[in-house]
């Protein structure tokens, strides 16, 4: 209800509205403007650092397959009492590993806020840094969209990164820019990235994803 109660639609450039991974804007320079959202507290919870990283690729991985490049980031750093060595810790590891997200997608972080003490009946919550990030698709970029547009295409899983290598987020940006590439060739109708529900549930939402505003 919270994106509903705005008329997406208002000017008529409305690619895909917030119910999409990624909204998106048609602009006037016929190029396209994409905003996407991050963060997984469970994942924080488990792995400070990799929850912080993953809250700045996830989205970024959302535009790439869709042929957005990440323009710039945004977060909102929520954490419990800093007071606490533990829990400054965590920001510390969250601050670090955002940057350096910021500098492997050269996306610098233009705004955000923190927000400290946050508890509930003396217990902290768990680590939040919620990343918000911009793209811009180039008009040269053929558009691809989250469901499936043809019938009789062929489905492919791409790796990031095989599962027995150490974690190298360097890997996995090199990866979605190969993956752009091949947008740009045109061999890409849609493409969804994959989360933690896995492969089945990605192509079960391809196939049931209403269709984009043209």
């Amino acid at each position: 209800w919270v994106y509903r109660q705005y008329d997406q639609r208002v000017g008529l450039r409305t690619e895909a509205g917030s119910g999409f991974s990624v909204a998106q804007m048609h602009l006037k320079s016929d190029r396209a403007l994409g905003i996407a959202l991050g963060c997984r507290p469970w994942l924080m919870k488990h792995d400070p650092v990799l929850g912080a990283y993953d809250a700045a690729f996830e989205p970024c991985l959302k535009m790439m397959a869709l042929g957005f490049v990440p323009q710039g980031i945004t977060d909102c750093l929520n954490f419990g009492n800093p007071e606490k060595v533990e829990i400054m810790s965590q920001f510390v590891a969250a601050v670090d590993a955002i940057s350096h997200s910021a500098k492997l997608w050269q996306a610098p972080v233009i705004s955000g806020n923190v927000s400290f003490y946050n508890e509930t009946e003396s217990k902290n919550i768990p680590p939040t840094p919620a990343v918000g990030v911009v793209g811009l698709r180039s008009k040269d970029t053929p558009r691809v969209r989250e469901s499936f547009s043809r019938a009789g295409n062929s489905v492919g899983v791409i790796h990031l990164q095989k599962l027995s290598d150490s974690w190298s987020p360097e890997t996995i940006v090199k990866v979605a820019f190969e993956f752009l590439n091949e947008i740009k060739k045109g061999h890409v109708f849609s493409a969804k990235l994959v989360t933690e529900k896995g492969v089945a549930a990605a192509v079960k939402k391809m196939e049931t994803s209403s269709v984009t505003l043209d």
